[in-house]
């Protein structure tokens, strides 16, 4: 939070500091302001941050996920991929376990769920809405650098998505062709 007496806008900050920023609020201060400006904060705390660019990390303010397996990590950044749309039961045992015997890989998915609900209700995100075979993502509480980046701001892309996870580089070759199209 930037706080100054001087007639400071966004575009005066220096480009090494803008990017932390989060507010700039000027003297005198105003309370109502101010109490408006710490809700605010308050529940962006609570919103979940997704980095898909690289390898796979969620926060839950500055505090790191940790996810009680690799697989409900993996479901999770598969239903993150989505972008809100439905995950299905069958859509997600095709990627996370296409190799397995689908009675095997139906016990897996559903191991995996439970072990993401776990995750997602100790750090208190509900976000996730979890129907029988099927989940859903309401992305309004993500902040997520792969959203931002299908929204436009391409300086977000890295040469590699979702590193460790095979089922991404369908995704990773689209992300290319949007910024090989965006740039040409």
């Amino acid at each position: 939070v930037y706080v100054t007496g001087l007639v400071v806008d966004w575009e005066d900050l220096p480009a090494s500091i803008a990017p932390n920023v989060v507010k700039i609020i000027h003297k005198p201060l105003d309370a109502m302001e101010l109490s408006c400006f710490f809700s605010t904060l308050t529940n962006e705390a609570r919103r979940l941050r997704a980095m898909m660019f690289g390898t796979f990390d969620c926060f839950m303010g500055n505090i790191a996920v940790r996810f009680s397996s690799s697989k409900a990590k993996e479901l999770f950044a598969l239903l993150l991929s989505m972008r809100g749309k439905t995950l299905t039961m069958e859509h997600a045992i095709t990627c996370l376990w296409p190799d397995k015997d689908i009675d095997k890989a139906r016990i897996l998915y559903r191991d995996s769920v439970w072990r993401l609900r776990s995750v997602l209700e100790e750090i208190g995100f509900d976000g996730v809405t979890f129907l029988k075979g099927k989940m859903t993502l309401d992305t309004s509480k993500i902040d997520c650098d792969y959203y931002r980046f299908l929204d436009g701001d391409h300086s977000l892309f890295q040469s590699e998505f979702l590193l460790d996870y095979e089922w991404s580089l369908p995704l990773q070759s689209r992300n290319e062709a949007l910024i090989k199209g965006f740039i040409s």
